[in-house]
């Protein structure tokens, strides 16, 4: 007996047809691999290394490639003993479909596991003062309450997050505010007061001091592309009318904090990282007066779904950030 999936009939004629659907998703299938290989070999930069990770073999994998580079006529690879380096054709595919294929493995763990525990992965790009002082609790927290979740930690600056959001490359973000990008959805968390930090015995007299007190001492900063040196400079210029000396320029601030303890400058950080990472008795910390200060901003991105996964380790952050930076 025929199957009638496989009937297609009218008044007085009655055919069998091909199942074509089973047709069709063998080839979105192999579509899936082959876009699934191309991510891992542009990630990877290596034909050997994505074979170690995605147990295939050399030959299979540069076929895959080829293939794909076939379909859509464009070269996505330039080849040499260095590795695989992406044209910018294959670039811009890289930033067009990774985040859909994320989007797609999370949709399918969030079907696998909707009578379940949520499950699945979850990528979270945080500044790295922030991921700094919140990563530990978050990772023993969501360890205990979401053992099924795997998560993702990346660190950056506000601008280099920003994009990643707009791509979809991560499910969340802590970064500085204000929240000004209208296509994001973003909310304040919390409010963490900057501080001067200087190396014992070389800081300003005990108390407050005034922003205009920077120009007393060589600064060790972050570049000019951090949000947290576009705040100090604002403020330098617009309450005092000042231009600071920056010695040296330092993009993260544990080695700000190595060259501040040799007695080489004083630099600026949030009070939530100089109360975990300077208060061992090298430093000197003084606030501001009146307070110099920046937003603590939880940003998603544009119209992205959230699985239970993200829900769930979206509160656990919220909460957090909230309890660590108050």
């Amino acid at each position: 007996m025929v199957s009638a999936r496989h009937m297609y009939c009218l008044p007085g004629r009655c055919e069998i047809i091909m199942p074509a659907c089973r047709v069709y998703q063998d080839c979105m299938d192999m579509e899936l691999h082959r876009l699934r290989t191309f991510v891992a070999v542009a990630e990877i930069g290596s034909l050997s290394g994505a074979s170690d990770v995605l147990r295939i073999a050399q030959p299979a994998l540069s076929r895959q490639i080829r293939l794909l580079e076939e379909e859509v006529g464009q070269q996505l690879f330039t080849r040499s003993h260095a590795g695989m380096r992406l044209t910018p054709a294959g670039g811009e595919l890289l930033g067009r479909v990774s985040g859909l294929l994320r989007q797609l493995e999370q949709s399918l763990d969030e079907v696998r596991s909707f009578a379940q525990d949520p499950a699945g992965e979850v990528t979270i790009a945080m500044v790295p003062t922030v991921c700094a002082v919140v990563a530990e609790a978050l990772v023993r927290r969501v360890a205990w309450e979401l053992p099924q979740v795997r998560l993702r930690l990346i660190e950056g600056y506000t601008s280099h997050i920003l994009d990643w959001l707009h791509q979809r490359e991560v499910d969340m973000a802590v970064i500085y505010g204000p929240a000004i990008d209208l296509h994001l959805r973003a909310r304040t968390l919390a409010t963490d007061e900057l501080v001067l930090i200087a190396a014992a015995g070389q800081g300003p007299a005990p108390g407050p001091v005034a922003v205009a007190d920077l120009a007393e001492k060589p600064l060790i900063l972050p570049g000019s592309q951090h949000g947290l040196r576009l705040v100090i400079e604002k403020a330098a210029e617009e309450r005092s009318g000042i231009r600071l000396t920056i010695a040296v320029e330092a993009g993260a601030f544990a080695t700000s904090l190595e060259l501040v303890a040799a007695g080489l400058g004083w630099t600026v950080l949030p009070g939530s990282t100089a109360a975990r990472f300077a208060a061992d008795g090298r430093f000197e910390i003084r606030p501001f007066a009146p307070r110099l200060s920046r937003q603590v901003v939880l940003a998603e991105p544009p119209g992205k779904p959230a699985t239970r996964a993200i829900e769930r380790v979206t509160a656990i952050l919220s909460e957090e950030t909230e309890r660590l930076l108050r």
